[in-house]
């Protein structure tokens, strides 16, 4: 693979590594500190149990809001985090 890369958001960094796997760190869960949403949890993407196997030949990552997305071989993307408030949630089963 190619170079590293790494993006981060306001809770979570992630990084592809030159072999195609993505490591993830920060807030695996947060806070809203707002009235209308007073302590809903959401996931804010430093945790990527649920995607790891599908984490393989990472080609390129990209940072939300509180998500992350990455491409994978064969053109799908993953996408893990909070999707609802980081406009990935539209390409979940797109194919570049």
């Amino acid at each position: 693979m190619g170079n590293q890369a790494i993006q981060g958001n306001r809770y979570a960094f992630a990084v592809r590594m030159q072999d195609g796997s993505v490591t993830a760190w920060g807030d695996k869960e947060g806070t809203f500190k707002n009235l209308a949403r007073a302590n809903q949890k959401f996931s804010a993407g430093g945790d990527i149990s649920s995607v790891r196997e599908k984490l393989k030949n990472v080609r390129a990552i990209c940072a939300g809001y509180r998500a992350f997305a990455a491409i994978v071989d064969g053109g799908h993307v993953v996408t893990w985090g909070h999707a609802g408030l980081s406009s990935f949630h539209f390409v979940l089963f797109s194919r570049f």
